[in-house]
């Protein structure tokens, strides 16, 4: 009896070769016979919602997020008046909007908030100042560092967890399921920056907040892909072509995206600077002008969320797509002491790759280029259509000192001095080719007094003579 099984020759790639088995006389079995069979699995499935997988999933999902498009769409409307005044107390404060007064608080009362960072960046990355605003009043947070004007820890330095924010516990409090449990929704344009300056996003267990990026929902909505990213940069005058598109994007920065939504309103950030190159001294002494920035870009993305999100919902209504986003955003990494050797060899290794390609890079360039002779390139499969025009390289010749000083020592001579120059224009065309000594020499007898020669002049002159 003959049998054939299919076996995979690695040198044929993905062809399959029959191989045929001889059995003995007699021997009824085959090889499909003697394979052992699996048990069956008892996979548990989870409870089948609605009356079929699309509206399970649409069921699921919409439970999941329901809650937070909630607090997001109580968001969209009109926020209470900017405070005029701020308090330096460290810690948060809560401004009430009818009699103006202010309170210290543990953190912000509300379950939806629009929430914006400022970090003194020479100071460490620790937060320095933060603002934000709900539907009831506004808040502000202020650092320890920056009222005792203490330096922080620098970068690479160990952060203390009473250095972040706190958004849902009080100081020295923990994870309590009653309260953490509970769904709360912060908005805030790259939101990924603000949230890792936040308390409780450290802890090992989750808890009900969720950050929301007006960033990513612009790039869902208005996003710009690589080509597009480099025209908005550049300076030259778009297209018309181009034109197009440009008026319905733009770039991911809170001051564009401002601009693109909310009928190209300007947003300010002037103010930014300090918090790049000044310390933390500079930024105690504008404390009210720099706190009312913070408080100008949270406006700036509660407006664009305010104009966004129905655009966003919109376009994309399964409850899967913000269920999705939310649960993104709270995803966590955790690392150990490994962490910094990872970063570093990384580091080392993208440099050693990108000095390698730019040295092929550099090398095909070399090569490209010798097709230019005799029209190399026309005989190449993968150059020939490529832009072999050339451009003459005129360059600016920069006037030489000495013609400078000529033309500075012009303007102070006399007229009888300008006349003799004239005079002996000639001479002055061959003092290039003529020793240092006779130049002057011939220049002083020409000219007199116009060249003033040192004490040992007569030497010179009987030496050239």
């Amino acid at each position: 009896m003959t049998e054939f099984l299919f076996h995979r020759d690695s040198n044929l790639g993905a062809t399959c070769i029959p191989v045929p088995i001889f059995f003995a006389p007699g021997d009824q079995s085959s090889l499909l016979d003697s394979q052992q069979k699996l048990p069956d699995v008892n996979l548990k499935l989870p409870e089948f919602r609605g009356k079929d997988l699309e509206e399970h999933f649409e069921v699921i999902s919409r439970e999941q997020s329901e809650p937070y498009r909630n607090l997001i769409e109580n968001l969209l409307g009109n926020v209470p008046q900017m405070p005029s005044v701020w308090s330096s107390v460290p810690g948060w404060t809560a401004y009430d909007p009818e009699s103006g007064e202010c309170r210290s608080v543990a953190y912000p009362e509300e379950e939806a908030l629009v929430f914006d960072i400022e970090v003194c960046m020479k100071a460490g990355s620790n937060p320095t100042l933060a603002c934000a605003v709900g539907k009831k009043r506004w808040y502000s947070w202020t650092s320890r560092e920056l009222i005792e004007c203490s330096q922080g820890h620098v970068d690479g330095g160990k952060c203390e967890v009473d250095d972040l924010i706190p958004l849902e516990s009080a100081e020295g409090e923990g994870f309590r399921a009653e309260i953490s449990l509970k769904p709360r929704i912060i908005v805030g344009h790259n939101v990924s920056f603000d949230r890792a300056r936040v308390k409780e996003q450290y802890w090992m267990e989750q808890t009900g907040t969720r950050f929301l990026d007006t960033m990513s929902l612009h790039v869902c909505v208005s996003g710009v892909t690589s080509y597009q990213r480099a025209m908005l940069k550049s300076s030259k005058e778009l297209s018309e072509e181009d034109s197009l598109w440009s008026a319905q994007s733009s770039l991911n920065s809170l001051a564009e995206v401002f601009k693109l939504y909310c009928d190209g309103q300007e947003l300010s950030k002037d103010e930014r600077e300090l918090f790049m190159e000044g310390s933390l001294e500079d930024i105690r002494n504008n404390f009210q002008e720099l706190m009312t920035y913070c408080a100008r870009d949270v406006l700036a993305t509660q407006s664009v969320l305010q104009r966004l999100f129905p655009i966003f919902s919109e376009r994309f209504p399964h409850a899967a797509t913000l269920a999705g986003m939310l649960e993104i955003g709270s995803a966590y990494l955790p690392i150990n002491s490994n962490w910094n050797r990872y970063i570093s060899e990384a580091n080392l290794t993208y440099e050693d790759l990108d000095i390698e390609a730019k040295h092929l890079l550099a090398r095909r360039a070399d090569q490209a280029c010798k097709l230019m002779h005799s029209d190399g390139y026309r005989r190449d499969l993968w150059m020939w259509d490529q832009d072999w025009s050339t451009q003459e390289l005129k360059m600016k010749k920069k006037p030489s000192q000495s013609t400078q000083e000529e033309e500075e020592n012009e303007g102070e001579m006399t007229q009888e001095e300008i006349s003799l120059r004239q005079k002996f224009s000639h001479l002055y065309s061959m003092k290039d080719f003529l020793p240092i000594y006779e130049r002057a020499t011939i220049a002083a007898e020409t000219l007199g007094s116009f060249l003033e020669l040192p004490d040992d002049s007569d030497v010179l002159r009987a030496s050239t003579r």
